[in-house]
């Protein structure tokens, strides 16, 4: 792979909606990279002929023409890539992976960037591994690539896509990345140099396990409750009735965390994460709701049904009520939405 002093790293964005623009937004602010996105519909439509449009919390806008990046339907039109950022829903994942095909090569880097425990989450942990006794529930779609070029990702940031081909760069710090194996390589560390901004940094950690469970606490918490109540992060943290449900759902999902022995006690601060989302994403809602609210498909499987299953596995039996709870309400909550968005088609 190119390094940064060679502005001819071949980096590939599939999937253009909020985290992929965002993103695209701070690596097409440097020359290190030649950037292709993979996008259908009116995203590609928007891209190719309008540009991409930044928004930060300001009000400043950003426009970056057409002739900056390539856009593209078919990933065969790109061919083999550096580097490939999956910035899709987890639930996309499965039709997804066959078509990445043409775009790997044995250097090839796929960093998964989505929400919830990915496809290879329990590869390489033994705690979990035993606790995969049913072959129905495996999940095989990164089977057939080598380990080594799997990065796993956690993203720190908030963005929304009102439009297509736009992006509202709403907080947050950057992405986190790390290899299943080994602590850092040569290659992650040429990962973590293709951005030079601030205000959007790319860092590593020795253990993606953990700071992906780490965020699975945030995630599987605020997301369901968001959709429950619908508020923003800043609201539900002010809210004590909601505040001390977050903090049951976390307490569990921290539980079996030391239990699958990918975190140990204390080692996450929920009252500091309380006060940072109170003072910092005023007026920022979770992905959920937004999905919820547009009548999309909700991420439930990766963020809560898969640690619940995980929960479940015989040997283990890790009770988790309240994100029980929470599930089940969200189910009944979007089933009313999607039986009366039926009948208003009828």
């Amino acid at each position: 792979m190119p390094t940064p002093d060679t502005p001819a790293a071949r980096v590939c964005i599939f999937g253009a909606g909020a985290i992929g623009l965002d993103l695209a937004t701070a690596l097409l602010t440097t020359n290190r990279t030649s950037l292709a996105f993979i996008a259908r519909n009116q995203t590609l439509t928007a891209l190719r002929n309008h540009g991409l449009e930044a928004h930060t919390p300001t009000g400043a806008i950003t426009h970056v023409p057409p002739d900056r990046y390539r856009c593209v339907e078919h990933p065969a039109e790109l061919g083999e890539q550096d580097v490939i950022f999956l910035t899709i829903k987890s639930g996309a994942t499965a039709a997804a992976l066959p078509q990445l095909k043409p775009l790997l090569a044995p250097h090839t880097m796929v960093v998964t960037a989505m929400n919830g425990l990915p496809a290879w989450y329990a590869s390489g942990r033994p705690a979990i591994e035993r606790h995969l006794t049913d072959t129905h529930a495996r999940d095989t779609l990164f089977s057939n690539l080598p380990r080594a070029q799997i990065i796993g990702a956690v993203v720190h940031r908030n963005a929304t896509c009102p439009l297509p081909g736009v992006v509202h760069r709403n907080a947050g710090t950057g992405m986190v990345l790390g290899q299943l194996d080994t602590p850092s390589s040569e290659r992650l560390t040429t990962l973590t140099q293709l951005l030079d901004d601030p205000a959007y940094t790319l860092s590593s950690t020795p253990d993606i396990h953990r700071e992906l469970w780490h965020k699975l606490l945030i995630n599987a918490s605020f997301n369901p409750i968001s959709v429950v109540c619908e508020r923003s992060l800043s609201e539900m943290v002010s809210a004590p009735s909601i505040r001390a449900r977050l903090r049951a759902i976390m307490d569990e999902l921290h539980g079996l965390g030391v239990a699958l022995e990918v975190t140990t006690p204390g080692s996450f601060d929920i009252d500091a994460l309380f006060e940072r989302f109170a003072a910092e994403r005023r007026g920022a809602y979770t992905s959920m709701l937004l999905d919820y609210q547009r009548g999309r498909p909700l991420e439930l499987d990766r963020i809560v049904r898969a640690p619940l299953w995980l929960a479940a596995r015989p040997g283990l039996g890790y009770p988790m009520p309240q994100l029980q709870a929470a599930l089940r309400e969200v189910e009944a909550k979007a089933g009313v939405l999607a039986t009366v968005r039926a009948s208003v088609r009828l």
